[in-house]
């Protein structure tokens, strides 16, 4: 080290050691939890035989519903595909907010 009158008398800090600030949390979401069921433009066929058409339907949690229809309906094959025993030939169906297509085991471990 110089002595030189334009030298700084103080020590330099040892950056060495300094760490980048932690980012902030994320806020929790305000979306509340994905539905109990839901069901988007249903269809599950058995050759020619349409037995789910197009069926939409959504079910939030704490809600108490019944499924009603006539015989022959699609209200077995619709509860099969929820329960992960059947599989739909094209639309979207959820068991809170996990695709029972994606994912039968984990949605049967919901049920």
């Amino acid at each position: 080290m110089t002595d030189s009158p334009n030298a700084d008398p103080s020590p330099t800090p040892d950056t060495s050691l300094e760490t980048t600030p932690s980012p902030p949390p994320i806020p929790a979401s305000n979306a509340g939890p994905p539905p109990s069921i839901e069901v988007q433009n249903l269809h599950r066929h058995f050759g020619s035989l349409k037995a789910v058409d197009g069926v939409s339907f959504t079910i939030e949690p704490g809600q108490v519903v019944g499924f009603v229809g006539a015989n022959g309906a699609g209200k077995t094959t619709t509860m099969r595909i929820l329960a992960t025993l059947d599989y739909p030939n094209r639309g979207l169906v959820k068991v809170c907010g996990i695709d029972v297509v994606q994912y039968p085991s984990l949605v049967r471990s919901r049920i």
